[in-house]
């Protein structure tokens, strides 16, 4: 028998808290098509709108991006002229951020305040921030105009807001609501700090958007065509016909003094720039030219455009996303659809270069919704990272598909590469929103694949495809489980019956147990646990694992709230949903709640070894957020811990261990077969077992401190 070492790095996370508690952690190395992802875990980019403020209160922009699909924040700070992702911010910012949001400081005091939608029209928070820590104060519920109308504002829109005038007043450009084609104007009546409108016109710089490439000048729409050919005051009924949404850029691209617009519209792909060739008081718009012009946007729907500096250099970038708030007709490619151009002028005269990818490129992103699980399916010891996804197009069709990351590291140290982007050939079946389980579910001794795919248009079902212990899989098995497009799988044996089990969170909160009888029947419990319908608590995911080491496995979960939720009761076939506790996010040394957006997927697995489970969070955004488990209170430091793979085997036997120290390979009848093998701490040692005769075996491992562990091993013929 013969032994070959390798050397691998093992890093222990030890923490001197009791309480679970979870950190954001990029510290895993992903590689993807050859090249290192160093924003891996970042969670994606979908829908983004793309905002600055100094977050940290250095003096120095930050950026934060708000996500209109997923409804949540994302936040880096600019540190050494990096963008470094930094998420204590981003639940520091009010909950209630819907469809867009724009920072600009009304009030001169040096610090950007918050604008954002409400069913009323434009809510504003004040800034009132000191130090590292955000601070903001309701300065209006819903801004209104002259007598007190609302500022209306259609939800699909993001409004201009900018001092039009120049007098120092930050005042509002919004497309006429009820009437797509012009642009109404409200200006401040007042100095800095005030929120009190005028409205100067409904068709500020005198002209109207008739469609897509399709201004008109001086005059509405012609009636035959056209978004909208409104003069007067729109009816009750014209006022509901909001014909796509719009966005509105004001900024002064030829430093004359005046504002000038970029706009977009929800139903084209093109950005559009009209210059005013008017003034400060009386804007007027000639002309249109797609923008920018040295290479025009062209996306499927929507476009959007932020004005950011993203490298660092002092003048304004234009940064481009979809804003649309769901993926219609499935015909947008989220896995590719942020860009920047760079100016490479100044902010007087800006001149925008040709496109180029911004962070999304350098995170795991597999398009639209991303559902992790973890399967060891090489069967190397260490568990690999499965992601499905809704869909992309492929071959004229949408189809979802199941992308497969394996961990090249190992059990204490993991580390993932991209293999393939349509593991088990998943998308031959032409099925969309594919959420991956891996587990034993038929009792034939191999590890099967379970999924839920949509089907149709309201046609979601769960499957099963039988493996063969090779990680391939057979034909597709109906299990004619309740479930909808947003309901969520996870398989657990709560009865610890050695069958497992199938839970099901459902889109309005219920949760529904599949007890497995064996021989492929299920038994079913609505309400599992006390989760019932709350329309409040909406798109539920749950998980199980060991996420306390002193502790039975637990339940977590999370909903449209975007809250992590741990359940303490014991998680098996009588949990209840009693106590529970949500303060789980560690930030300088404190416990918060989270906010993860409205429509999240959990998956938990111990994969450094410390004998507790950790969290990777798939997000609507198409990526993923890994939360480190930092429980625990020391207990792990001295447990030795060793780890065998694979087990069985008919040959060769992996052992990695947190210690030096020394093995010894013993019969069943005590006879030492080899001894004195040495080991050392986070080293993969691999014992060769051609030359012995298949059984049982015991691998025993003893410390240099002298702590002893004894491990069985099956050689198989």
């Amino acid at each position: 028998m013969k032994s070959i070492t390798t050397a691998i790095l093992l890093v222990l996370s030890l923490s001197a808290f009791s309480q679970v508690q979870f950190q954001f952690d990029q510290g895993i190395e992903v590689t993807q098509n050859g090249s290192s992802l160093p924003r891996a875990f970042e969670g994606g980019l979908n829908s983004a709108q793309f905002q600055s403020m100094d977050l940290n209160g250095d003096g120095q922009p930050d950026l934060v991006i708000f996500h209109r699909i997923s409804r949540s924040i994302s936040t880096y700070l600019n540190l050494n002229n990096q963008w470094v992702f930094s998420p204590e911010y981003q639940n520091q910012f009010p909950e209630d951020v819907f469809n867009w949001l724009i920072l600009k400081d009304f009030d001169c005091d040096g610090k950007k305040d918050l604008f954002t939608s409400t069913a009323l029209g434009i809510k504003v928070y004040r800034n009132g921030s000191l130090g590292e820590t955000l601070s903001w104060e309701l300065a209006s519920e819903f801004l209104t105009w002259d007598a007190g109308s609302n500022i209306q504002v259609a939800a699909t829109d993001i409004p201009g807001i900018a001092d039009v005038n120049g007098d120092g007043a930050m005042d509002i450009l919004t497309y006429r609501f009820g009437s797509a084609g012009s642009v109404d104007y409200y200006q401040n009546e007042g100095t800095c700090g005030n929120l009190t409108f005028t409205r100067v016109t409904r068709s500020w710089g005198d002209f109207f958007d008739c469609g897509c490439n399709d201004f008109s000048f001086g005059q509405p729409c012609p009636t035959s065509g056209g978004f909208s050919n409104l003069v007067s005051e729109p009816s009750e009924q014209e006022e509901i016909l909001h014909a796509g949404g719009k966005t509105i850029l004001p900024f002064d691209v030829d430093n004359d003094g005046d504002i000038d617009i970029i706009t977009s519209d929800e139903l084209c792909e093109n950005l559009y720039f009209l210059r005013n060739d008017g003034n400060s008081s009386q804007a007027l718009m000639t002309s249109f030219e797609l923008y920018p012009t040295s290479e025009p946007v062209n996306f499927q729907f929507f476009p959007s455009a932020f004005l950011e500096d993203i490298n660092f250099d002092g003048v304004l970038d234009l940064i481009m996303s979809t804003n649309i708030d769901n993926n219609a007709g499935n015909l947008v490619n989220f896995k590719s659809q942020i860009a920047a151009f760079l100016n490479a002028t100044n902010n007087q005269v800006p001149s925008f270069g040709n496109s180029a990818a911004f962070l999304q490129n350098e995170m795991i992103d597999v398009g639209e919704d991303a559902f992790p699980t973890f399967y060891d399916y090489d069967q190397d010891g260490d568990l690999d990272l499965f992601i499905g996804n809704t869909g992309t197009q492929m071959n004229g069709a949408f189809t979802g598909t199941i992308w497969l990351y394996e961990n090249t590291g190992n059990q204490f140290t993991p580390s993932f590469e991209l293999i393939e982007t349509d593991f088990g050939n998943i998308s031959a079946l032409g099925y969309s929103h594919i959420k991956p389980q891996f587990a034993d579910l038929n009792s034939d001794g191999h590890i099967d694949l379970v999924f839920q795919a949509k089907v149709g248009a309201l046609d979601s079902r769960v499957f099963l495809k039988p493996g063969d212990g090779n990680s391939n899989f057979g034909n597709i098995t109906d299990l004619n489980f309740e479930a909808s497009e947003a309901s969520s799988p996870f398989v657990y044996d709560l009865n610890k019956d050695g069958l497992p089990d199938v839970l099901i969170g459902q889109q309005f909160g219920n949760l529904i147990a599949y007890f497995n009888e064996g021989n492929s029947t299920f038994s079913e419990e609505t309400a599992f646990g006390g989760f019932s319908d709350d329309f409040t608590k909406q798109n539920l995911s749950v998980t199980i694992g060991q996420f306390d080491s002193n502790s039975n496995p637990q339940l977590l979960s999370i909903d449209s709230e975007g809250k992590l939720t741990l359940h303490t009761d014991q998680a098996d076939e009588h949990f209840q949903k009693s106590e529970i506790n949500q303060n789980l996010m560690l930030f300088n040394e404190e416990l918060f709640q989270s906010n993860f957006g409205r429509a999240n997927s959990l998956t938990a697995a111990d994969l450094h070894g410390d004998g507790v489970s950790s969290i990777m969070i798939g997000t609507s955004k198409g990526g993923l957020y890994f939360l480190r488990n930092v429980s625990g209170d020391g207990s792990v430091e001295n447990e030795l811990r060793v780890s065998i793979s694979p087990n069985p085997s008919s040959n060769l036997i992996r052992v990695l261990a947190n210690t030096n120290g020394m093995l010894d390979v013993i019969d069943l009848n005590g006879r030492v077969i080899e001894e004195s093998i040495p080991i050392q701490h986070s080293v993969v040692t691999e014992l060769q077992f051609g030359s012995i005769s298949s059984g049982v075996y015991l691998l025993r491992i003893k410390a240099e401190d002298g702590r002893k562990v004894t491990k069985k091993i099956i050689i198989q013929p």
